[in-house]
């Protein structure tokens, strides 16, 4: 999904489906897993899999820094403990941790 937006390129619920399948499968292979994966995984994905650099793994960040990023025209990924989010979806046994896309 950041990967899409950032190159302007629009992603189909059909599209997404598809790549989420392509990219479980390199997870697989890459990673050795396919699910709750670290933001350094993402990372490696959205470099190894889209060829796609343009990004900052940040650890220690403050509410303000996701602010001035937002503000400066970029998109944050946040990782985030799934069941905290009071999402039905994220409650037991659903996933622990989620990537959240902030815009």
């Amino acid at each position: 999904m950041a990967v899409y937006w950032a190159r302007g390129k629009e992603l189909t619920s059909t599209l997404a489906n598809e790549e989420i399948r392509k990219i479980s499968d390199f997870e697989k292979e890459e990673i050795g897993v396919f699910h709750d994966t670290s933001v350094f995984d993402t990372a490696k994905i959205m470099e190894k899999y889209f060829s796609f650099d343009q990004y900052r793994v940040r650890e220690n960040i403050k509410k303000s820094d996701i602010i001035e990023s937002l503000e400066n025209g970029n998109i944050v990924l946040v990782p985030a403990y799934g069941r905290a989010l009071q999402n039905k979806n994220y409650t037991l046994p659903g996933p622990i941790p989620h990537m959240l896309v902030i815009i």
